[in-house]
């Protein structure tokens, strides 16, 4: 039992001194921080657009735009109506001038026969706000009725053809298993957001766990700690510790963005297999990575050239985020199965595969798991010799051919 109590001891000195920084608090609170900032900006947004007064010029000399007035002051848009389109110069500097202080929202000018090639112009002082999108719908929809008026549709002919058609996407988990509406927008930010939770946790414990074992080679101190127990414990001991920071992370990540999700009723969009695989695939990754981590922190006398050996391992690991325009196009084609599969991209590319399709075959999980199960345990028997000899090691930097023998022969 002494050994384990020895690892026990490494884990809780290195999870309390993670969790103890300044830097690990912030990383904690920012992102819930920020949810919540966004959800409050969302709501001042709303109610300010529901207050404000707005006034609009409208130039529209063939009338096309009948239908428009109508709308826009049952909305709270008082519509000023200019006889003709020829705007002078000074008129328009005029109008510029009111719209940057706000005593005008917009200036629509329907050119007569409005069509593609002379569009309807729409000048606004903010071309990303909700009232420009809005003005922008409503006025194309009131040139479109009108127009199937003059074709010879009578009114409530021309309101049914512009009715709008609901078109909701479905998705089917399996045979008889209730249909759920997803819209685009949630199939691409749901897999984002799972890829970005689960990267998030395992960097936050596994590069201060770097920085941490280059110090302690530099100040010596990992010497005392090898002549109290055995370096496979040392390690193991550290990377239970950062692993449990990082899952602790997620943790709190994921508990804030079910909360989020509830309120803006999307819960839906977050199955419970989809968290249970993120979090067990975060664990994998945090222990796989963790340990190459550890390695490449004993193997290097220098913060600058630990990171230098880290550059090849960040790129794996951000794979899948680089690839998530393919994950998310083709989640079920060879490539984007590849990289479901393959151990050091598996645990992000499949959480990811599962929150687009969630249609992800059992055998193709499973698969996930035992190759990602037996590439970690592999990792931490190469990880486990390097961080033995490197950790007593001073001087250059080994090459790649040494950090080979070092694996292959102790």
């Amino acid at each position: 039992m002494a050994p384990v109590y020895k690892v026990w001891v490494i884990a809780r000195r290195e999870y309390w001194a993670l969790v103890s920084t300044k830097s690990f608090w912030i990383g904690l609170v920012l992102p819930p921080a920020l949810a919540a900032l966004t959800l409050l900006l969302a709501a001042l947004g709303s109610a300010t657009e529901q207050v404000a007064t707005r006034r609009v010029v409208l130039v529209d000399p063939d009338g096309l735009a009948t239908g428009f007035e109508g709308a826009a002051q049952e909305l709270g848009f008082e519509v000023q109506r200019e006889p003709d389109l020829a705007a002078s110069d000074a008129r328009r500097s005029r109008w510029a001038a009111r719209l940057q202080s706000g005593d005008l929202s917009a200036i629509v000018e329907v050119p007569p026969r409005a069509h593609r090639e002379a569009p309807i112009k729409l000048y606004v002082d903010n071309v990303a706000g909700s009232t420009a999108r809005w003005l922008g719908d409503a006025i194309g929809a009131a040139a479109r009725h009108e127009r199937l008026k003059r074709a010879g549709l009578s009114a409530e002919q021309a309101r049914e053809v512009m009715q709008p058609i609901a078109v909701e996407t479905q998705r089917l988990v399996g045979p008889g298993a209730k249909a759920t509406a997803v819209t685009s927008d949630a199939s691409v930010i749901v897999p984002f957001l799972t890829l970005l939770l689960i990267m998030m946790g395992v960097m936050s414990g596994a590069v201060p766990l770097l920085q941490a074992v280059v110090e302690e080679k530099q100040q010596r101190i990992s010497e005392v700690l090898l002549g109290a127990l055995p370096a496979a414990d040392l390690m193991f001991g550290k990377l239970l510790g950062t692993t449990a920071a990082g899952t602790t992370v997620l943790g709190v990540n994921v508990a804030v963005g079910a909360l989020v999700a509830a309120r803006l009723d999307l819960l839906h969009h977050l199955p419970l297999p989809l968290l249970l695989v993120a979090m067990a695939t975060s664990i994998v990754a945090m222990l796989m990575y963790g340990s190459v981590f550890l390695a490449l922190g004993a193997a290097s006398s220098e913060l600058k050239d630990a990171q230098g050996l880290l550059m090849p391992v960040m790129l794996l690991f951000l794979a899948p985020l680089a690839a998530l325009p393919l994950l998310t196009e083709a989640p079920n084609s060879a490539w984007s199965v590849a990289l479901s599969l393959f151990p050091f991209t598996a645990p992000l590319a499949m959480p990811v595969r599962m929150g687009i399709v969630q249609s992800v075959p059992a055998w193709q999980v499973a698969t996930c798991f035992l190759l990602s199960g037996a590439a970690t345990a592999l990792t931490l028997f190469a990880a486990g010799r390097v961080f033995r000899i490197g950790m007593l090691a001073q001087g250059k930097l080994p090459s790649l051919g040494e950090l080979t023998r070092w694996v292959l022969k102790g």
